[in-house]
């Protein structure tokens, strides 16, 4: 499996990456609540029912289906949490390269709905939650790679690190809101920072 050429590195650790999915997360419920809604007392404030899903899957099947996507969202977003780093970076690697097919699927299905004539579109809101989706596991499988492995508080090193290797990134780097560089192996590695080298020492 070659390693993917974009991976989430975020400098505060595994707090970020924890914070990054349960937004992720809260999203995805609020879509699950909304359909609920929806389906059953319709408000006149939330889009139709028939703009919630493609009807591909009846919703009496979908409904069971997205209740477990989110037992799973949270067993995942504990496991980032608590440390439990059994996946290891090569699961990672496979979690990341599944998230960029996921992303340019729904990247496809986005032209044709925006291309397509109205009354062959389809449906909107699908689609902004598939990438929810695809960017839910692209940072599970993003943390899977970068933090240490078994260890509950993260840092700023760069890459996942195994059997003693150091890191070949600083925790000294300088503050940036966003930023990112090509490391030694052709990767692109994006990086989030709030604090500088200063306020860390003091």
């Amino acid at each position: 499996m070659p390693e993917p050429p974009f991976v989430l590195q975020l400098a505060d650790g595994r707090s970020s990456y924890v914070t990054l999915m349960a937004v992720l997360f809260a999203l995805f419920v609020l879509r699950v609540v909304g359909q609920i809604l929806a389906a059953t007392i319709a408000p006149a404030w939330l889009p139709p029912m028939t703009r919630w899903y493609s009807g591909l899957m009846p919703y009496r099947y979908l409904l069971p289906a997205q209740i477990l996507f989110i037992v799973v969202m949270i067993a995942m977003m504990m496991g980032v949490a608590g440390g439990a780093s059994a996946l290891g970076p090569r699961a990672g690697q496979w979690i990341v390269w599944a998230s960029y097919v996921y992303a340019l699927g729904m990247v496809v299905r986005s032209i044709r709905y925006a291309t397509a004539s109205p009354e062959k579109r389809g449906v909107l809101i699908p689609i902004i939650f598939h990438f929810v989706l695809a960017t839910f596991l692209f940072v599970y499988g993003s943390a899977a790679i970068v933090l240490p492995e078994g260890a509950a508080g993260g840092g700023v090193d760069g890459r996942r690190r195994t059997d003693g290797e150091p890191s070949r990134y600083s925790a000294e780097l300088p503050s940036v809101v966003v930023g990112g560089w090509w490391d030694r192996r052709g990767r692109w590695r994006f990086r989030a920072n709030t604090c500088s080298p200063d306020a860390r020492r003091a």
